[in-house]
This record gives structure tokens, C-alpha cells and sequence, in this order.
């Protein structure tokens, strides 16, 4: 399997952990179980750990995905999303400016305890619009 999801274990967000390079299909196929499978227990937030891996979409993919995939695969702007991969990696750098621009708390952590301390944190994302 391209990624499992499980609920974290104090159920206070959703992980996805990546075992492949991520492609917009995959990508929009994980984030649609994920929240589909936030809903049901009452989280939203989602963290996706593709350390190990990068992503292998384009950068049209992104902005596309970032402006009507994401909401199509069920992901409102409530959810608070972080993104964990590996130190150097500068393709998730454009996701996160595209995901921001639409509107989603989405943020590109390089390490575990800093996207879980996000994550966990009241905050948003530095630079997000306000959208609710």
C-alpha cells in the first residue's frame, strides 16, 4: 500500500504516513480517507509524514490542488494540516505558500516534535488569511 492512516494514539489528530513519492492522485486519495476518517471520530487535524519520500507533483498540480481538489476531497479550511518531511526537501515549500494562499492552515515541518508542537498549538499558520 502506497500509506496508512491511523488516529494518533491521545486521538487528537490523524497520521498518515507516505511509503512512496507522493503524486497528486495519491495525495488527493490519502487526504480524501483522512478526513473522511477525522469526521467520523471529531478531529481536524491531519499530520502527513512522507519523510523518506518526496513529492512528484508539478507546480500546477499544487496550485490546482490548493484551490478546488483539496475541498472536493473533503478538506474545509478548519483543518489544521501539517506537512513532515525530510530537511532540504524544497519541493513542499511551494505546497505550503499555495495551500496559504487558498485559504488552509497548512504548514511544512522538518521535524516530529515541531510539526507535533504545531500541530498541538492554538496558532495558525504564520501568514494565513483568517479564513475560518
Amino acid at each position: 500500500m502506497a500509506y496508512t492512516i491511523q488516529t494518533s494514539q491521545n486521538i487528537d489528530y490523524i497520521l498518515v504516513k507516505v511509503e512512496m513519492d507522493v503524486t497528486i492522485d495519491i495525495a488527493s486519495e490519502f487526504a480524501k480517507k483522512a478526513t473522511s476518517e477525522g469526521t467520523i471520530v471529531g478531529i481536524n487535524k491531519m499530520l502527513i509524514d512522507i519523510r523518506g519520500h518526496k513529492s512528484a507533483t508539478t507546480f500546477m498540480e499544487k496550485y490546482a490542488f490548493a484551490h478546488g481538489r483539496a475541498e472536493r476531497v473533503g478538506i474545509t479550511r478548519s483543518w489544521k494540516i501539517c506537512l513532515l518531511c525530510d530537511s532540504g526537501d524544497e519541493r513542499t515549500v511551494l505546497l505550503e505558500t499555495v495551500m496559504r494562499n487558498a485559504g488552509y492552515n497548512y504548514k511544512v515541518a522538518y521535524s516530529e516534535s515541531h510539526a507535533l508542537d504545531w500541530l498541538n498549538s492554538s496558532c495558525r499558520a504564520p501568514y494565513h488569511f483568517g479564513y475560518r
